[in-house]
């Protein structure tokens, strides 16, 4: 689990300092003062958030990635349910498991994009410098 930076006034820094994977108790945190959090007007130049394209990146290969899924879903279903390609029993039996669990798959990927939507809706548009060089370095996973 990484760290979630929070601003504070003087810059970012991490919320919890122990070892990655454990966090400490909110209450060992001070609580963050009303108006300042990412994004927050506080006279230092902004610059556009890294998080936002990175998210638009994400939402835009997800897309694709999705259509390719939906697509070989239903052409192994109608393959199989053709009865063309394999049948008796087991056939029919295989056939309505893979409706079963393509239709779960498809729940799922309806729920995906929307999921990324509702990140970059909460995301500000724009972040000081020095937000946006930690945001990059969290996505690059240092």
């Amino acid at each position: 689990m990484r760290p979630q930076w929070v601003h504070k006034g003087r810059g970012i820094h991490p919320r919890c300092l122990a070892p990655r994977g454990i966090m400490l108790s909110d209450a060992t945190h001070q609580q963050e003062p009303e108006g300042e959090h990412l994004g927050a007007d506080d006279g230092q130049p902004k610059v556009d958030n890294p998080r936002i394209s990175a998210l638009k990146a994400l939402k835009l290969n997800l897309l694709t990635q999705t259509a390719e899924l939906r697509k070989q879903l239903e052409t192994t279903s109608k393959d199989i349910g053709s009865g063309k390609v394999w049948s008796g029993k087991t056939a029919d039996a295989w056939h309505s498991e893979l409706e079963g669990r393509r239709a779960h798959m498809k729940s799922l990927i309806d729920k995906v994009i929307p999921a990324v939507d509702a990140e970059i809706a909460k995301c500000p548009a724009k972040v000081s410098v020095a937000e946006a060089k930690m945001m990059r370095m969290d996505l690059q996973g240092y």
